[in-house]
């Protein structure tokens, strides 16, 4: 590589020189290593089978997120269905203002609770 290829950083790395390690310290890196692969060898086919079983249980978990959805998508459409549309009466109007006023929103969210009475 010339001068010119390598930026600043490269040329500053290179101009450095190792200072105060010990003399050993080279070979219980390399020693270190050596182990680190050796065991990870090992343990490759485990952490490939953990890496796969992660994957099929979030491929399930999103799935079954979906299916839930489209249930309760579909539950809330058949309970609309079946429950009796708000009453939208006039008298039934005034007749929940005036027990609001009188007794507070209390009674007049169980009219609309209870008599479906509508907005």
């Amino acid at each position: 590589m010339n001068d010119e290829e390598m930026d600043p950083f490269e040329k500053r790395l290179l101009a450095l020189s190792p200072r105060h390690a010990p003399p050993d310290l080279r070979a219980r890196v390399l020693h270190s290593i050596g182990i680190e692969l050796a065991q990870s060898e090992h343990r490759s086919w485990f952490v490939k089978l953990e890496r796969g079983a992660a994957f099929a249980a979030s491929i399930l978990l999103l799935i079954s997120l979906g299916f839930l959805a489209s249930v309760a998508q579909s539950e809330k459409g058949r309970m609309a269905r079946l429950l009796p549309k708000p009453i939208a009466s006039p008298y039934l109007q005034d007749l929940k203002k005036m027990i609001a006023e009188q007794n507070g929103n209390g009674a007049a969210e169980w009219l609309d609770r209870y008599w479906m009475v509508g907005k």
